[in-house]
């Protein structure tokens, strides 16, 4: 490696940040460090603690990747339970489960096929999980009881402090929430003498959610509550960037329930 680097040619490519300066052989996937007293750059990138930039040929660019999984301690290690539903539409408070599914790190899954119970019901075109309302009738066991069985599993992982996993947990907890209303049923908010916490959010349940944890140190070592407080920050900051977005909208900075209601069912708009 030289002791100076020249201006970084116009071939180079800027994509992460780097120690110090100076060429490096291209072999060792580096093409170029860049230096902070060098002229640096484009304006539009950025600089860091280190004070320099990495910089590759275009066509030695390598492809994005998460961080290495590591060994460190936390909660991804723990006892994990992922809870998701089928529903019939996306409509908090008007649409009823039709299908219920819980799985554990420790190889515990079960599965529930729910009755709705009478009235005028279907299932948006928009929902693809395959479970029609006449199949939940046909075969299903009665709302009452699989409801009542469902949340008793989901009492039994949260009474212990250990986190639930849930996919969209804003309304898959606020639908739960409004069926267990709708039925006659305790709330599972009511049976946990501390809330419904911790609750972790992850679009692919625990898979996801161990590999996050196992990227991140700081994540997965922190404490259950903790957890569970990060998750209403990072909601509410969710909530503000939406906001930034797309102005003007009724957005609910609650976390995890948005407000718990039965409500008479509705036909589905047509698109």
């Amino acid at each position: 490696m030289a002791d100076a680097s020249p201006a970084v040619p116009l071939s180079l490519l800027l994509i992460e940040t780097g120690p110090d300066g100076g060429w490096c052989d291209a072999a060792t996937g580096v093409c170029a460090a860049v230096a902070s007293d060098q002229e640096g750059p484009p304006a539009a990138s950025e600089a860091t603690g280190f004070g320099g930039w990495d910089v590759y040929h275009r066509e030695h660019v390598r492809e994005p990747a998460p961080p290495p999984r590591r060994h460190h301690p936390g909660w991804h290690r723990r006892r994990l339970m992922a809870l998701d539903i089928a529903t019939t539409g996306n409509r908090y408070g008007v649409d009823r489960i039709l299908g219920a599914a819980v799985r554990t790190t420790d190889g515990t899954n079960r599965f529930w096929l729910i009755d709705p119970g009478p009235g005028p019901l279907s299932v948006t075109p928009r929902k693809n999980h395959g479970i029609s309302v006449e199949r939940a009738r046909a075969h299903g066991t009665p709302a009452t009881e699989a409801l009542e069985e469902l949340t008793t599993v989901l009492v039994g992982q949260l009474a212990t402090k250990e986190p639930m996993v849930v996919w969209y947990a804003q309304f898959v907890l606020t639908t739960l929430e409004s069926e267990l209303l709708r039925h006659g049923l305790t709330p599972l908010s009511d049976r946990l003498a501390n809330g419904m916490s911790p609750i972790c959010d992850a679009e692919t349940a625990l898979v996801l959610a161990q590999v996050i944890a196992a990227c991140h140190p700081a994540v997965g070592r922190l404490s259950r509550p903790a957890l569970h407080r990060e998750q209403v920050r990072w909601h509410e900051q969710y909530v503000q960037e939406a906001e930034a977005r797309r102005p003007n909208r009724d957005r609910n900075r609650r976390w995890p329930l948005e407000t718990v209601q039965a409500l008479d069912w509705k036909e589905h708009e047509l698109v």
